[in-house]
């Protein structure tokens, strides 16, 4: 019972800081809608880019036709290209790439 409590205040105290430290970055921002349109059109980029209909069906499509082609006889391998859901940063998407421009 001690290790559920405590789990969940770990949890609790980690959503709270990561409240805190979204709420004190955003204070930077007021004022500063430059700023805020280069963020919305890189977010946007990196929506489309990685959760479209189009992006993600294709990338369902490959991994379903390369699944099926498996044999259950052999281990499944796991390809850190090919079975990427996505990445912990988009940040491939704009290599070489001006902010705010894509």
């Amino acid at each position: 019972s001690n290790y559920l409590t405590t789990d969940t205040q770990i949890y609790r105290d980690t959503i709270e800081m990561l409240a805190d430290e979204a709420v004190e970055y955003l204070k930077t921002l007021i004022g500063k809608p430059d700023i805020l349109a280069v963020m919305r059109a890189d977010a946007r980029y990196t929506a489309e880019e990685m959760f479209s209909a189009d992006v993600a069906g294709k990338r369902w499509d490959n991994l379903y036709e390369r699944v099926s082609r498996e044999s259950t006889q052999t281990p499944a391998v796991c390809d850190p290209v090919l079975d990427r859901s996505s990445p912990e940063s988009p940040a491939y998407l704009f290599e070489g790439k001006p902010a705010g421009t894509r």
